[in-house]
């Protein structure tokens, strides 16, 4: 079935942006993607977070975040369940990199929930190494920017591979994350995740996570890890805002190298800690 998606620019219903707003011109601005459940946003206070941080990291002005919120929850009104993405822009104004004192601008698009989520989780994903790596720039390093064309190739890539997501590493060959979610893995009782001080995205999800594993039997850690480091891994899981956590079934590394898992012990643990867990 086919839901048409929902706009708000700047809590007013509407279709359109300025031709001369940043977003469009330079990709300036960064946003969020949340899952709408029962009218209620999941994670909210991590989502404001993020944006609060991203606007810093871009050196943007933030919007004022109750009037934000109340746009959110005005997006959010009579959504059963849905997918809100958060997009705040530096404005408007003419061509040039220096930006003006002007007000942000922020959109609102309210979309279905992936149809495909479901049988994704309790099938597990396959998974393939990308050859498109991410670039190392620790300025933007953990922002959720604007800028993804990155995760356009990768994607392509992906669908080309007959795959559900990608194992992504940064041009040093590090382990980074997915195309669009982070990555864990499990060696014994010991649990990783790679460290974003290099590039990547900080996801809402792997936040929540980090804390949750705080209180569990588990040790995680925060590396720099090449890739073959999960052809010994038990147990391998990837998660976002709207997954929101996926066991890993096998990964194909290259043409010589597969490498598959059957364990589901952190993901057995994790997905009733996540909030707006796929029934």
């Amino acid at each position: 079935m086919t839901h048409q998606a929902q706009y708000w620019v700047n809590g007013v219903p509407q279709h359109t942006i300025a031709i001369s707003d940043r977003s469009v011109q330079f990709g300036d601005g960064c946003f969020t993607t949340m899952r709408i459940v029962n009218s209620k946003p999941s994670l909210l206070t991590r989502h404001l977070r993020r944006l609060h941080g991203g606007c810093e990291g871009l050196r943007l002005t933030p919007p004022d975040e109750s009037l934000l919120t109340q746009w959110i929850m005005q997006a959010a009104e009579g959504a059963t369940n849905a997918v809100l993405k958060v997009i705040i822009s530096a404005g408007e104004q003419g061509r040039g990199y220096l930006r003006d004192d002007v007000p942000p601008v922020v959109i609102l698009i309210r979309s279905a929930y992936p149809e495909s989520y479901p049988a994704l989780q309790e099938r597990g994903l396959s998974l393939v190494k990308s050859p498109v790596p991410l670039s190392v720039n620790p300025y933007l390093a953990g922002i959720k920017h604007l800028n993804r064309l990155e995760q356009v190739l990768i994607r392509r890539y992906v669908a080309e591979q007959q795959a559900d997501e990608a194992i992504v590493c940064d041009t040093d060959g590090l382990l980074t994350e997915g195309c669009s979610a982070n990555l864990f893995w499990r060696c014994g009782d010991d649990v990783f995740t790679p460290s974003l001080t290099k590039c990547g995205v900080a996801g809402v999800m792997r936040a929540h996570i980090l804390d949750v594993l705080k209180n569990s039997r588990y040790r995680c850690y925060e590396t720099e890890r090449f890739p073959q480091v999960l052809a010994n891994a038990d147990e391998v899981i990837m998660c976002n805002a709207l997954m929101p956590v996926m066991p890993v079934n096998e990964i194909r590394a290259d043409g010589r190298h597969h490498w598959r898992y059957t364990s589901r012990s952190l993901f057995t643990l994790l997905l009733p800690y996540c909030p707006a867990a796929i029934p």
